[in-house]
């Protein structure tokens, strides 16, 4: 996409950008974390844990999303 913002504009775009996807991934990972654990807690196995973890869609895609920042 092409823009005429300035450069310091540009960049300042970029960083806010980073800082809210490294937000968004930690609190995604604490979410994820957390079930999982509830999971261990109520009996499931290492092979329930893994299928959980490879079918789970992202909290993006579920409306689950945190807000962040």
């Amino acid at each position: 996409m092409k823009t005429k913002l300035p450069p310091q504009i540009l960049s300042m775009v970029n960083r806010k950008s980073h800082i809210l996807g490294v937000n968004y991934a930690e609190q995604t990972k604490q979410q994820f974390l957390a079930e999982l654990e509830s999971m261990r807690v109520n009996g499931a196995t290492l092979k329930d844990l893994e299928k959980y973890i490879g079918n789970r869609p992202p909290p993006i895609f579920t409306g689950r999303a945190i807000d962040c920042c």
